[in-house]
């Protein structure tokens, strides 16, 4: 074997064992998507007269190992039967890596859809959608990526006692989500 054999071998060895390394890096620290879990939802004065507020408990959590996620202001809306029933904006947050973060709140229906949560809690028919969209950025060692925009949804059915069993959020798919994301 010749020298130059030898420096061929070794250098096709260090190209192969870097792409190796370049290979375990990028799995181990290309950023996950959060996950967002309705945890509880509750229509309190759903038998009661005037404004009725939806009160709302939401689980984000972060389930990348090496990095966290910068969220920007969340837009929270309440859907009754695809109409708009209101909004409500979370101030925007850090959360470290293989963290979990409960937010809370609640959106005001209005006077105008009132009448039809209490008719719909009634009946036991309401079907309500929670939209929230929000804008990331995951941070991982040193680096922080570009600004990915989240559209995440979940359906539900009210029971007559006004509360729903927890739900996951899935990726929104309808039209209304580019209005907040500027696209």
């Amino acid at each position: 074997m010749s020298r130059s054999d030898g420096v061929c071998c070794w250098l096709l060895l260090v190209l192969t064992l870097s792409g190796f390394l370049i290979l375990i890096l990028w799995l181990t620290l290309r950023p996950s998507a959060p996950s967002y879990t309705i945890v509880d939802l509750s229509i309190p004065n759903a038998n009661g007269t005037g404004n009725t507020t939806v009160l709302f408990g939401v689980e984000v959590s972060n389930p990348n190992l090496g990095g966290g996620v910068y969220y920007s202001d969340m837009n929270v809306t309440l859907y009754l039967f695809d109409e708009n029933a209101g909004s409500m904006t979370v101030p925007s947050f850090y959360q470290g890596h293989r963290r979990t973060t409960s937010l809370r709140g609640g959106v005001n229906a209005g006077r105008r859809l009132s009448d039809a949560v209490v008719r719909a809690v009634a009946n036991g028919t309401t079907r309500l959608t929670i939209g929230l969209v929000t804008k990331v950025r995951y941070k991982t060692l040193w680096w922080w990526s570009r600004v990915h925009g989240m559209a995440e949804q979940a359906r539900m059915l009210v029971g007559k006692d006004g509360k729903v069993r927890q739900a996951r959020m899935h990726r929104s798919r309808r039209k209304r989500k580019s209005f907040f994301l500027g696209g």
